[in-house]
């Protein structure tokens, strides 16, 4: 506004291109007073806000889950942690440590035996071979009748080699079943006894050593 007499005018003494050009003076200080407005609330948006890659402004955090809590809906959902061993059943020590005392007798008779088997096949001992397989058979039967095992692995290997023993006594039978002295079957039954034996054998290496000498 111009001076005049060292007084400032009142808008109704400005003339009519005096009041448009001081009104559209305003009006640029409002454009660039909303422009800035814009420009920092945006730059803030930019950098914390959508459009800066991260979460919007006030939005809420991620729930906190509890270690608790996660290993809770593990276990209700039958699935366990990498690297984290499930949970079974236990062997009672005491019954399995009498259980081996147990049958630490019959294994050494069945081990012997079977030792004696397979010495008469490999001299072609008829002889010796028909009682040998006969007292294996016998003690397999009255082994198997003895003290139950706890269930445990050391059960399974038990009951396994029980019966590849069993196995071997049946191939053994066979031979003095009625059959002529000379029978082109005989060398095949005693493939068949040797590989039972050994399966046998394999099945309680997974026992502890027996203690009879």
């Amino acid at each position: 506004m111009a001076r005049r007499r060292g007084e400032y005018r009142t808008w109704d003494e400005l003339s009519p291109q005096e009041r448009r050009l001081g009104l559209a003076i305003l009006g640029g200080i409002g454009v660039i007073a909303v422009a800035a407005v814009v420009l920092a609330f945006g730059g803030i948006g930019k950098v914390g806000g959508v459009s800066g890659g991260g979460e919007p402004l006030g939005a809420a955090a991620p729930p906190v889950v509890s270690v608790a809590a996660e290993s809770d809906d593990t276990k209700a959902n039958g699935t366990e942690p990498d690297g984290a061993e499930p949970d079974g059943p236990k062997p009672d020590q005491a019954a399995l440590d009498q259980w081996y005392t147990a049958i630490d007798g019959h294994r050494h008779d069945i081990s012997g035996l079977a030792g004696t088997v397979r010495a008469a096949i490999a001299a072609l001992d008829g002889m010796a071979l028909e009682p040998a397989c006969t007292q294996l058979a016998a003690a397999v039967t009255t082994a198997t009748a003895s003290a139950s095992p706890p269930a445990s692995p050391d059960a399974d290997a038990w009951a396994g080699g029980l019966r590849a023993y069993g196995q071997a006594a049946d191939w053994c039978a066979q031979i003095f079943d009625e059959i002529p002295d000379v029978d082109p079957t005989i060398p095949d039954l005693h493939q068949r006894i040797i590989a039972s034996l050994d399966t046998a054998d394999t099945a309680w290496s997974g026992l502890r050593p027996t203690t009879c000498l």
